[in-house]
């Protein structure tokens, strides 16, 4: 093993991140998530105004711009996440791109891993990969080439 091996990064939502902002939709019926701050935590409710473009979906996304990260220094985000009410996954997207946006839900230039949701309200650590075997492009656009610029959840 290197000697010289990265930290890991962590952002710690039981204090405020003023870094991390919501994702808007992409279809215009469709609001970005209203994140609210608790205690300990980050909330984001989703509500009827989070309705997904891709089907009878609700979706929320926050994310961070990031300094000049390469994706191949990365194994995994790791996020631990209470969650409650008919709630199917989460994932990690990676580069918001409005300028080309997808046919999905958000606009990110790639998908990284996602994961189903333990919906119990019981406190889950999710451990979701960002090799580069595991990241794909949204809509063939090719691999990201330079810096990560953003991380979203």
């Amino acid at each position: 093993m290197p000697d010289d091996l990265p930290a890991p990064f962590v952002w710690d939502f039981s204090e405020p991140q003023p870094g991390w902002r919501p994702a808007k939709g992409l279809s215009e019926n469709m609001m970005a998530v209203e994140p609210v701050r608790v205690d300990d935590a980050l909330r984001l409710p989703l509500t009827a105004e989070n309705h997904s473009a891709l089907g009878p979906y609700l979706a929320g996304a926050i994310y961070v711009d990031l300094p000049d990260w390469t994706l191949e220094d990365w194994a995994y985000v790791e996020i631990r996440a209470r969650a409650q009410g008919r709630l199917s996954n989460m994932g990690v997207r990676l580069n918001y791109d409005i300028e080309n946006p997808d046919k999905g839900s958000f606009p990110f230039f790639a998908n990284g891993d996602a994961c189903p949701l333990v919906s119990d309200g019981t406190v889950q650590t999710y451990r979701l990969s960002l090799n580069w075997a595991d990241v794909w492009p949204v809509e063939s656009r090719g691999r990201i080439e330079g810096p990560w610029t953003d991380l979203a959840v």
